[in-house]
């Protein structure tokens, strides 16, 4: 990048790491670079191209300008600004859950849009106070349209959100960071509602915990066994982070599984099953969860369902394998199990869901017969 006083960032058309990740991933380097640059005095983020933001990207832009912005208060200043992009839903997304006070753009007050609930980006909090907050928040996306948590409902999200907040920050380590941010838009005309929920760490991949000298050694002898047989069936030396990524993902598998924690590695296999069947709407719109750290991404939209197999005589547990056999041994669908070219420093869980009371009330009986973790939700 050019060195001038001042700079104008164009945001891609699609600023989001789940639909455009490389591309993505090379403007937060821009932007990273532009801010924390002492002779760069001012920056413009010139939205007019883009389309679409993803709360998952902007929040990370986020954390990246105001923590800069921070750091230079003392030393140089640095002026922001900025304008609205060009469709409807990447303004609303951005007025409310984006910089635009921090860019000065000033007619964006006139377009604050209704009913649409916000979980402010907090960052490095408690994680208990986190989980509350989190859960919260899904809470207020429920009441929206006329439901809320039950007791246990709260009880089984707890656990769920738990142990994934517990998982970033372990995977930040000494010295890193995690935020989390969520935002719902409520459509009253369709009566039901759309949400983001955004889960972030910047520090080890879940590549480099998995398979790190202080992780489980039973767990990274598993999955070098399972590469070695997916290698032979078809899959490439150079696929093997993302392999060791949806190996990560599987239930129990975590570098703190053994003897003395041995239901460690099931939180995020089960959040994943909660937010994709309770997601989905009567419109058949699917919920999309991706997973990117690394150079992986696991995509979730429907296509492929976590299933039970069964495992020798221990009986069975929920695998997602993403091919049509649903089998870890051979190879997984390269549209849902990506091996990208740009790195993220870190983990972000990316959850997109709705709250469609039609299908809740539908779906309540099934659930209930199957035992499910969010068994726990009732109606007003």
């Amino acid at each position: 990048m050019p060195i001038n006083e001042k700079v104008i960032l164009v945001v891609p058309e699609i600023f989001c790491l789940i639909r455009n990740h490389d591309e993505t991933i090379e403007f937060l380097k821009k932007v990273n670079f532009a801010v924390s640059c002492a002779e760069i005095k001012q920056i413009e983020f010139d939205y007019s191209k883009c389309a679409f933001i993803g709360l998952d990207a902007s929040s990370i832009m986020d954390f990246i300008v105001i923590a800069a912005k921070s750091s230079r208060k003392k030393t140089n200043r640095i002026v922001l600004s900025g304008n609205l992009p060009k469709s409807i839903d990447a303004q609303k997304m951005l007025i409310v859950s984006g910089l635009i006070k921090t860019l000065n753009i000033y007619n964006a007050n006139n377009i604050v849009p209704p009913n649409f609930e916000r979980l402010d980006p907090f960052i490095d909090e408690e994680p208990n106070l986190t989980t509350n907050k989190i859960i919260n928040y899904y809470n207020k996306c429920l009441k929206k349209n006329k439901y809320e948590l039950s007791e246990r409902g709260i009880n089984e999200l707890n656990n769920l959100i738990g142990e994934n907040v517990d998982n970033l920050c372990l995977l930040c380590g000494e010295g890193g960071t995690w935020l989390v941010a969520g935002h719902f838009d409520q459509d009253t005309k369709a009566n039901r509602g759309r949400g983001t929920l955004v889960l972030a760490s910047f520090g080890k991949t879940f590549y480099e915990s998995l398979s790190g000298k202080d992780s489980s050694l039973s767990v990274r002898n598993r999955i070098k066994s399972l590469i070695e047989t997916r290698i032979k069936n078809g899959d490439s030396e150079s696929e093997k982070e993302a392999i060791w990524t949806l190996l990560a993902l599987q239930y129990r598998v975590s570098r703190l599984n053994n003897e003395e924690n041995p239901d460690r590695g099931t939180g995020t296999i089960k959040m994943i099953d909660a937010f994709m069947q309770l997601g989905r709407t009567t419109k058949a719109n699917d919920p999309i969860m991706a997973i990117n750290t690394g150079k992986a991404q696991i995509l979730f939209d429907g296509r492929y369902q976590l299933s039970k197999k069964v495992k020798n005589t221990v009986g069975t547990i929920p695998v997602i394998a993403f091919n049509d056999k649903n089998s870890l041994e051979e190879p997984a669908d390269r549209q849902y199990v990506k091996l990208l070219k740009k790195s993220f420093p870190g983990a972000i869980i990316t959850i997109e869901f709705y709250v469609d009371p039609t299908y809740i009330e539908r779906s309540m009986k099934n659930i209930e017969k199957e035992k499910s973790s969010e068994q726990g939700y009732s109606g007003n």
